[in-house]
């Protein structure tokens, strides 16, 4: 997406809020800073609006992001990266030999996702410490050996999507997004 698109569904958007119009949110217990208090949560209003537009921007099509979470062809971003999905424990995190939809030879040589371990490990470490992150936020009182069942449990049950999104880091560090092969493969569909 282009900047002054952007710009405008920003601007779009904050009038459409009432932002530029004058409405302002009330702010109870607040008497002599009242018309401070309301022109923050506009602007609150305005920067959360802007943080949700540049993550959609982040996580589109033709970012790295969007290959890596939603599991797609690191150069099209159209064909599924994997066989089936993570959760097939019959066949979890087989990778495809290539793309089906722009003919990407996914493995470079033999062995090639042996390097994804490593990434996995890292991917497992920000796991658990967003899990530990999470309990001191929400201010849960489970001790130790429950803070440590929680992760373990969290990683447990996030273990074949934490495969699979390695496998996908790993191809994007080697691999990258063309726009014209992405384009030649939109106009065959």
């Amino acid at each position: 997406m282009q900047f002054s698109k952007v710009k405008t569904l920003i601007l779009a958007r904050s009038f459409h809020l009432g932002l530029f119009s004058g409405k302002t949110l009330s702010c109870k217990g607040v008497s002599s800073a009242g018309s401070l208090c309301n022109q923050s949560h506009n602007l609150l209003d305005c920067l959360g609006l802007i943080l949700y537009l540049e993550v959609a921007i982040m996580i589109g099509k033709g970012s790295k992001l969007y290959s890596i979470l939603f599991l797609k062809c690191p150069r099209c971003h159209e064909g599924p990266f994997l066989h089936n999905p993570p959760y097939n424990l019959g066949s979890m995190n087989k990778v495809r030999e290539m793309c089906p939809k722009c003919g990407l030879k996914y493995k470079i040589e033999p062995s090639f996702y042996y390097g994804s371990m490593y990434v996995s490990y890292a991917v497992g470490v920000a796991v658990a410490v967003a899990v530990y992150v999470l309990i001191l936020i929400f201010g849960l009182d489970l001790g130790i050996a429950g803070i440590f069942g929680t992760i373990v449990t969290a990683l447990v049950l996030l273990m074949p999507y934490i495969g699979a999104v390695s496998k996908s880091i790993w191809a994007n560090f080697f691999f990258k997004y063309d726009k014209t092969v992405a384009k030649k493969v939109k106009q065959r569909a």
